[in-house]
């Protein structure tokens, strides 16, 4: 055991920290089992048997698709509209720039170098690309029932990425199962609360489960700076990830309220150039050429 003293401490952990569970009613009386999609492994364990996955995003739809695969009769709860975008083609016109052909690292400057007032209309461009793309699929969720939005301001589940972390589905084939039928769909408004054997609906009816998934999500970096660092520090550091009011990620890869503390995350193109300047800050610091934090 040792104790180290380093004079700055970069969180390079993704967007998000702790799972968010969320209060249920009547979950714990439910007698199955009840896990975070954080700990979802695989559907093999439940063959044969019956589950609920409560959420709409890509990781309950991804589950969603393994319990399938594994003959686990599978319903789905939405408690709100989401974004649905297919992986391919959609959601690969955000990386279309890397398909072109010029070098990797052209690729993430250009992206890295739009302002945040253009990122926004060329998402709104993208997302009317996507639904057009999508049509069938879409059309075909809104018919069973399935709540459907394109974000705020229609910039598609990109923008929702970087203002909340989520909120979106990129599809890998649930959708087509669920318009088919062949994994059901619940709203969560119809459910009284949980039971021992299920969920009681508001109707009087019982839906039976075995297995209970909370997709629900987790909580904003901001968490886990307050349970490692302090709420004092939390709340002088502020909001980690979302948008700020100059539109750009706040506290990412730039320098923070509190002294010598850094956060990174995002997806590859983002880390891989802006890891760099990153540490180009730390040297500067560090040789006292940087210059005072600007409110």
């Amino acid at each position: 055991e040792r104790t180290v003293k380093p004079k700055h401490l970069v969180f390079a952990n993704g967007v998000s920290s702790y799972p968010f569970i969320p209060e249920l009613p009547g979950l714990s009386d439910f007698k199955g089992d009840v896990i975070h999609s954080e700990g979802f492994q695989s559907g093999e364990a439940w063959k044969g048997k019956r589950a609920f996955i409560v959420g709409t995003g890509s990781s309950a739809n991804d589950i969603a698709l393994d319990l399938h695969s594994y003959g686990v009769a599978t319903t789905i709860i939405q408690r709100g509209s989401t974004t649905v975008a297919s992986i391919d083609p959609s959601a690969r016109l955000n990386e279309a720039v890397w398909d072109e052909g010029p070098p990797l690292e052209d690729c993430d400057l250009i992206v890295s170098s739009t302002t945040p007032a253009l990122m926004i209309e060329g998402y709104k461009v993208a997302t009317q690309s996507m639904i057009k793309l999508d049509k069938d699929m879409l059309e075909g969720l809104k018919k069973i029932g399935f709540k459907v939005d394109f974000g705020e301001d229609e910039t598609g589940h990109q923008m929702k990425y970087f203002r909340r972390g989520g909120g979106y589905n990129l599809d890998a084939g649930s959708s087509r199962l669920m318009i088919n039928g062949e994994i059901d769909l619940l709203h969560y408004e119809d459910i009284d609360s949980f039971v021992a054997e299920g969920a009681s609906l508001k109707d009087g009816s019982t839906v039976p489960a075995d297995l209970i998934v909370l997709a629900t999500g987790y909580y904003p970096q901001k968490e886990l700076v307050r349970r490692a660092l302090g709420p004092k520090v939390a709340d002088q550091v502020g909001d980690v990830w979302g948008l700020g009011e100059d539109g750009e990620l706040n506290n990412m890869f730039r320098r923070t309220p509190h002294e010598g503390l850094w956060f990174m995350a995002g997806a590859l193109p983002h880390c891989r150039i802006n890891s760099k300047y990153l540490a180009l800050q730390i040297k500067a610091t560090e040789v006292d050429i940087l210059g005072p934090l600007q409110d």
